[in-house]
C-alpha cells in the first residue's frame, strides 16, 4: 500500500538465471498486456528504447561490482499504445552469507513529467541567457555609445547658450537642461547595471568622510550635519544613497531647503536619517516611491534615484525607508531613514 502509494513499481531480478519477478505495478507501468511472456532481463530490456540499454547493464555490473546500489534512468516504448515513458529505477544487489550477490531487489517510477519539466527548464534557461546576453548589448550601446554622444552634445549646447540672448537663449538652456537630464539618466542605469552585474565588494568604509564628501558637492545648499564616527559595511557607490537623498531635497524643496543630517548607534546598525524642510511624503506614497521605477508610476527618469538608494541599502544589509520630519506632519517636510551594518 505504501509503494503504491507513493507510484513506486516493486521487482526482483534473480541475478544467477536473469528471471524476473514483477509485481502487478511494474506491469501496469510498463504497459505489458502478457507478462507470462516477458520472463528474463533480456526480454524486459527489449521494451527499453535501444540506445538506452546499455546503460541499464552497465547500472547492474556498477552496483554487483561495487557498493551494491542499483541506479538507472532510461525510456520505455510501453506495449499496451507505444507511448515513449521515462522510468527511474533505483534497487539493492542481496547477496548470500558468503557475499555472493544473487538477487536485485528494487522500484521503478514513471518520472516522464519531471524529465519534460526539467527540458522545459534547460530551454527557459538558455532563453533568459540569451536575453541577458541581448539585454547586455543594449546597455552598453545605451550607456556608452549614446551617453558618449550625449556629452558632445551638451558640450555644443553650452557653446550655443553662450553666443545667444533673448528668447534663443531660454531655449538653449532648456536643451541645455534635457541634456543633462539624460546624461543623468544614464549615470544612473550605469550604476543600476553594476549593481546587478557581479557580488558586491563589500568592505568597512569610513561613513563621516562619505557624508562630507557627498556634502562639499552642494556648497550653496544649507546642509547641517555634525558628524559621525562610525565604519560601516559598504563599497564605492554608499555615497549614491546620500546623493540622490540629498539631490531629491533640494530638487524638490528648492534653494531655500534645509537639510539635516544625523547618524546614531543603534547596536549593529548605524540608523541614518536624512531630513529636510520640502514639500514632505505623503503617508499614501512613503513605501510607493521606493519602488515608482519598478511599477512605471513616474515621468521620464523619475524614481530611479530612490530605487538606486533602496538596492544599495539592501545590497549592504540595511533598510530604507521615508518618514515625516514632524511626526503626524507630513507637510513639515520628509525625513528618509536607513541603517547601515557597522563594520
Amino acid at each position: 500500500m505504501a509503494l503504491d502509494a507513493a507510484s513506486l513499481a516493486p521487482w526482483e531480478i534473480d541475478l544467477a538465471s536473469g528471471k524476473v519477478i514483477p509485481s502487478e505495478a511494474l506491469v501496469k507501468l510498463w504497459g505489458v498486456p502478457d507478462s507470462g511472456a516477458l520472463q528474463t532481463r533480456d526480454d524486459w530490456r527489449t521494451i527499453v528504447v535501444p540506445e538506452d540499454r546499455p546503460r541499464i547493464r552497465q547500472a547492474i555490473d556498477e552496483a554487483i561490482a561495487h557498493n551494491g546500489e542499483y541506479m538507472a534512468e532510461f525510456r520505455i516504448r510501453r506495449q499496451s499504445e507505444g507511448s515513449i515513458r521515462w522510468i527511474a529505477s533505483r534497487g539493492l544487489v542481496c547477496r548470500d552469507p558468503e557475499g555472493r550477490p544473487h538477487r536485485l531487489i528494487g522500484v521503478a517510477a514513471d518520472v516522464t513529467e519531471q524529465k519534460r519539466a526539467e527540458e522545459e527548464r534547460a530551454r527557459l534557461h538558455h532563453e533568459l541567457e540569451s536575453a541577458h546576453r541581448e539585454a547586455n548589448l543594449y546597455l552598453d550601446i545605451l550607456t556608452h555609445d549614446i551617453g558618449n554622444t550625449e556629452n558632445v552634445s551638451n558640450l555644443y549646447a553650452e557653446l550655443l547658450l553662450a553666443t545667444l540672448d533673448g528668447e534663443a537663449a531660454d531655449y538653449a538652456a532648456k536643451l541645455q537642461r534635457s541634456i543633462g537630464k539624460s546624461i543623468e539618466i544614464l549615470g544612473l542605469v550605469s550604476k543600476i547595471r553594476r549593481i546587478h552585474t557581479g557580488p558586491p565588494d563589500i568592505r568597512p568604509v569610513d561613513l563621516d568622510t562619505i557624508i562630507r564628501d557627498e556634502i562639499g558637492r552642494y556648497p550653496d545648499g544649507s546642509i547641517n550635519y555634525a558628524g559621525a564616527s562610525s565604519l560601516v559595511l559598504g563599497d564605492e557607490l554608499l555615497p549614491e544613497v546620500f546623493s540622490n537623498l540629498i539631490g531629491n531635497a533640494i530638487k524638490h524643496g528648492g534653494p531655500d531647503v534645509a537639510i539635516a543630517i544625523r547618524t546614531e548607534d543603534a547596536g549593529g546598525f548605524v540608523w541614518v536619517t536624512v531630513a529636510d524642510t520640502g514639500p514632505g511624503v505623503l503617508d499614501a506614497d512613503k513605501e510607493a516611491i521606493f519602488h515608482r521605477y519598478e511599477k512605471k508610476q513616474r515621468g521620464v527618469g523619475e524614481g530611479l534615484g530612490l530605487y538606486l538608494a533602496r538596492i544599495l541599502v539592501e545590497r549592504y544589509g540595511g533598510r530604507i525607508w521615508a518618514a515625516d520630519r514632524v511626526p503626524g506632519r507630513p507637510e513639515c517636510g520628509a525625513a528618509f531613514q536607513f541603517t547601515l551594518r557597522k563594520a
